[in-house]
């Protein structure tokens, strides 16, 4: 995992194309779970309305993308508990209301 998912370490579009996005910033990569940088960036890069308005449909997205990579780790309800158990200092603040 990335571990620091923030809209400041991602550049959007440029010499990789107009809908690619590049990640930067590698220092605090570690083996852990990946829905940590998914509620890691709702956290920190999305306003509240905003992340309660595209939360379900990210996460559905992000599921989907994972089962048709071969992923197994349970359904999106999974997720959804993992975001509200709190997994890191981050992802605790997030709420699913």
């Amino acid at each position: 995992a990335h571990t620091d998912c923030r809209a400041d370490n991602f550049l959007f579009g440029g010499s990789a194309g107009a809908d690619q996005v590049t990640a930067v910033d590698w220092q605090l990569v570690t083996r852990h779970l990946g829905v940590y940088d998914v509620a890691n960036f709702l956290g920190m890069s999305v306003t509240v309305d905003d992340r309660r308005a595209w939360q379900d449909d990210l996460l559905r997205r992000y599921h989907d993308a994972l089962v048709g990579r071969g992923v197994e780790h349970g359904d999106r309800r999974v997720l959804a508990r993992r975001i509200a158990a709190g997994r890191g200092p981050v992802v605790g603040k997030l709420s699913l209301a």
